[in-house]
């Protein structure tokens, strides 16, 4: 679910009925387009869609995987306002995927890194 003025980073509240003010399309353009890559992703992922979960969530990060057919998906997002140290369940150690939002062939190890609110999406190789 998207709120009214999130997928451009509205700076003020926008108050239902919607009608007091206006939403500018144009003041962050990178947040709209990081939107519409992760909605054309799940767009064209079955997985995403309508795969299986596996939850392997922490009290700070959440961590899942959805699987469908040949389609895994990995989704590992900071909750936090801190860089937490994550470390990949061990089905997952060493196992190489494809980072859908930056590209390239991610090598995972042991531990991962997520800076305060990130959030990264890999697909199988």
């Amino acid at each position: 679910m998207i709120y009214n003025g999130e997928e451009v980073g509205t700076p003020y509240r926008l108050v239902f009925p919607f009608t007091s003010k206006k939403i500018d399309w144009s003041i962050n353009p990178g947040i709209t387009a990081e939107y519409k890559k992760v909605i054309a992703f799940r767009n064209n992922s079955m997985a995403i869609r309508r795969g299986t979960v596996a939850s392997y969530s922490t009290s700070d990060i959440c961590a899942f995987t959805k699987e469908q057919n040949d389609e895994k998906v990995m989704v590992l997002a900071n909750l936090r306002n801190k860089a937490i140290d994550y470390t990949i369940p061990k089905v997952y150690v060493n196992s190489k995927w494809i980072d859908v939002m930056k590209g390239g062939v991610v090598d995972l190890g042991d531990k991962m890194t997520l800076e305060p609110y990130t959030y990264r999406i890999f697909r199988n190789k």
